[in-house]
């Protein structure tokens, strides 16, 4: 059977037009990140088990100099319990905070970390303690 040439041409020009009116329905524009001031100088993930870890430092940061390394677990920031990488990163990341406590786990131990953002006269910005164990009787 052969096809008429003007039910052919309605034909491609139909399948012509699906994809790109799929593509249009179907496709979401992309959304960039919440822009946040990264103030502290990390990056962090989330394991398979729930638990927020530090994906990166950077190197001289505030979280460098305050003792936190790549592979730290984290468990509490200011005081909280931490649930989840985004709420870390708000309490991390908080502006009306100089200086933050992270408690975070290294190799099996418990440690303390204190992130110093704010200056003080006479003092490098982003000064840290470095990590403290928190391990009693050892």
């Amino acid at each position: 059977m052969r096809w008429p040439p003007r039910l052919l041409y309605a034909a491609v020009l139909l399948l012509a037009a699906v994809p790109p009116l799929l593509s249009s329905r179907l496709a979401r524009p992309l959304q960039a990140p919440p822009a946040h001031g990264d103030r502290a100088g990390l990056t962090l993930g989330t394991r398979p088990d729930r638990q927020v870890v530090v994906t990166s430092v950077r190197a001289d940061g505030v979280a460098d100099r305050g003792g936190l390394a790549v592979g730290d677990a984290l468990h509490a920031v200011a005081g909280r319990r931490v649930t989840g990488a985004a709420m870390a990163r708000r309490l991390i990341d908080d502006p009306l905070r100089c200086t933050t406590r992270v408690d975070f786990r290294r190799g099996g131990a418990a440690r303390v970390a204190r992130l110093r953002r704010c200056t003080a006269p006479g003092q490098a910005e982003g000064r840290g303690d470095g990590p403290q164990d928190t391990a009693r009787g050892r």
